[in-house]
């Protein structure tokens, strides 16, 4: 199994401190915080959700703290084996994605978008993941 943690200085990840957000497989929410914020946004069908939860935290002036003490393994991808479930995984991400940028950075989307179509056009020559986001690109409405 590849370990993120093998890239980072050890002295940097052995040491608590505020991030911006962390992965949904590891947060502990009080409950608090989750009803001040009246849950998940549930226009999140897969991915990204855990990214909006803890950036509308931060919005409001609760923080995402990082602890060395607990250990969490995802298998990430790990349901995702056969080519069908790959596709929907692809499509299901960059749906979330786009909608994550469009609710929080509203006046930067439509330039985000662009970049996301450029990127799509050039990775789709090369990678079929990228084929995957053109053609999601040119089907959904924004």
């Amino acid at each position: 199994m590849k370990s993120y943690l093998a890239n980072y200085d050890t002295n940097f990840i052995s040491q608590e401190r505020y991030i911006d957000w962390a992965s949904g497989c590891s947060l502990v929410i009080r409950r608090n915080v989750y009803e001040a914020l009246n849950g998940f946004d549930e226009n999140f069908f897969l991915y990204c959700e855990d990214e909006d939860f803890c950036k509308r935290a931060n919005m409001l002036g609760f923080k995402v703290l990082y602890t060395p003490d607990i250990t969490v393994i995802h298998y990430e991808g790990g349901s995702a084996k056969n080519k069908q479930i790959k596709e929907f995984s692809v499509r299901q991400r960059t749906i979330s994605e786009l909608y994550f940028f469009k609710k929080h950075f509203q006046d930067k989307f439509s330039k985000i978008l662009i970049f996301y179509k450029l990127i799509s056009v050039i990775g789709s020559l090369f990678n079929r993941r990228f084929k995957i986001i053109r053609n999601l690109l040119k089907d959904i409405k924004l």
